[in-house]
């Protein structure tokens, strides 16, 4: 997934800078949760963790995307200035899916 990420970003000329990485869907929900970030996770995945800790998902609709993905923040904490641009960038078309 970072791979594919990092090679998505390059191509559209906006490099991915990861500041944290975790290896698993709840660690990425967690970390979301904490105010860490964002994460970008199969809505598989994602629906009930997200629903669990009080997360919003927005679908993720890209040609690139293999499996259905959202994108997962956390609506108690204020979004970065970059939390926002990759939000808007990434969702622009896509419609939000709050709390399943």
């Amino acid at each position: 997934m970072t791979r594919l990420l990092q090679s998505v970003a390059t191509t559209t000329g906006m490099p991915l800078q990861i500041r944290a990485q975790v290896d698993s869907f709840d660690g990425v929900c967690r970390m979301v949760q904490s105010g860490f970030g964002i994460g970008i996770l199969p809505v598989v995945a994602a629906r009930n963790l997200a629903y669990s800790l009080g997360l919003r998902l927005i679908d993720l609709d890209e040609t690139w995307a293999l499996r259905k993905f959202a994108i997962c923040t956390n609506p108690h904490f204020p979004a970065t200035l970059a939390m926002r641009r990759i939000v808007e960038f990434l969702g622009q078309k896509n419609k939000s899916t709050d709390n399943p």
